[in-house]
């Protein structure tokens, strides 16, 4: 259940020591929803970028839907990201775990940019093939254009690490970046 609902239109800057800093490159508005460290729904429009203050340790599922798009077909269909941190490696320290899911489907293309971190890897999920070998029974359609594929191609995923660790870090870059799929 989302507990809260907040509309971005702007730059918002909040001074933390951990943040999630999701920044649309879309050429639409996204809705993103997080789960975990606080429950919370955010519009996010174009070319914006919103800094989420994080605690130290945390646990959270973040998803994102295109705002046009109200049929339920296009909430059935997403790509998550799950960011785990707290753990400890074998030297003691802090871990941050993440990692890409597409059992649902893949619908929005992004990158995962560690910022500080040793040993950290940028996950992409980003491929426009997926998108253009979904078969047509497996298409997400909105306004006549793609916006999701309920499949994955069996060859490729598209994405690549599909999970990733490192030593801890301050924050996590999260760009949802433009792929036109319709061309």
């Amino acid at each position: 259940m989302i507990s809260k609902v907040i509309f971005f239109s702007g730059l918002l800057a909040l001074a933390t020591a951990r943040s999630l800093n999701l920044q649309n490159n879309l050429n639409k508005t996204i809705v993103v929803s997080l789960t975990g460290f606080e429950d919370v729904t955010l519009e996010v429009n174009q070319r914006v970028v919103v800094e989420i203050p994080t605690d130290s340790v945390f646990n959270t599922s973040l998803t994102a839907v295109y705002a046009d798009c109200k049929k339920q077909e296009c909430y059935d269909v997403e790509t998550s990201l799950t960011l785990h941190s707290g753990n400890l490696d074998p030297y003691g320290y802090p871990m941050d775990e993440y990692e890409i899911n597409l059992s649902k489907g893949f619908n929005i293309p992004f990158r995962v940019v560690p910022i500080s971190g040793m040993f950290c890897l940028e996950l992409n999920c980003y491929n426009i093939d997926i998108i253009r070998q979904c078969p047509k029974a497996d298409s997400v359609l909105n306004n006549d254009e793609i916006v999701g594929c309920k499949t994955l191609p069996k060859d490729d995923l598209g994405c690549w690490p599909i999970e990733s660790s490192c030593r801890w870090y301050n924050s996590f870059n999260i760009f949802f970046d433009f792929v036109d799929y319709n061309q």
